[in-house]
């Protein structure tokens, strides 16, 4: 686990029965996990993870490195059809600086690739463009279940998958 983040749900429960489910996660992933209370698992609603990848022996000074800026968010966007959430999706991509855009809260899976224009170089400068990832991780909410009224039911969504994103992290690749 690099990182949990907050979403509507544990507010609600913070709100209504004053217990904070989200930290009690969080304490449970680091003793699990095995890491010290110190270590910052907690991302609230939006935060960031900055992989960076060296090649090579560690001795050596100098090492290629590569890092990867993912920005995480519990999501915020609604609505039954998947415009209005690829829109949102994009303007994010476009306003914050990642290579991964991960946002959750939808219940739908979907994945979407944009690219931004870079000038390198000094005296003699090149464009290029840089592809950005964005991706709705998924539900594991089944919904529709016969004989049951759940929210889902209640509140007229459609049938979602039952699935989740998989990211495969290539950190020296071009693009």
């Amino acid at each position: 686990c690099l990182g949990l983040v907050q979403g509507n749900h544990e507010s609600a429960i913070t709100r209504h029965y004053e217990r904070d489910i989200y930290q009690e996660i969080v304490k449970d992933v680091k003793r699990i996990g095995g890491f010290s209370d110190d270590t910052r698992l907690d991302l609230g609603y939006t935060g960031w993870l900055i992989l960076r990848f060296l090649r090579g022996d560690e001795s050596v000074k100098h090492l290629p490195s590569s890092t990867i800026k993912i920005n995480l968010h519990h999501g915020f966007t609604g609505g039954r059809l998947a415009g209005g959430k690829a829109l949102s999706m994009q303007r994010w991509m476009w306003t914050h600086d990642a290579d991964i855009v991960l946002f959750g809260h939808s219940h739908n899976t979907a994945t979407m690739m944009e690219a931004v224009e870079e000038v390198t170089g000094g005296a003699s400068p090149t464009v290029r463009h840089v592809h950005r990832y964005g991706a709705y991780c998924g539900s594991f909410l089944r919904n529709y279940t016969m004989g049951a009224e759940t929210y889902s039911e209640v509140k007229g969504y459609f049938p979602q998958p039952v699935c989740g994103v998989e990211i495969q992290l290539r950190p020296h690749a071009e693009n």
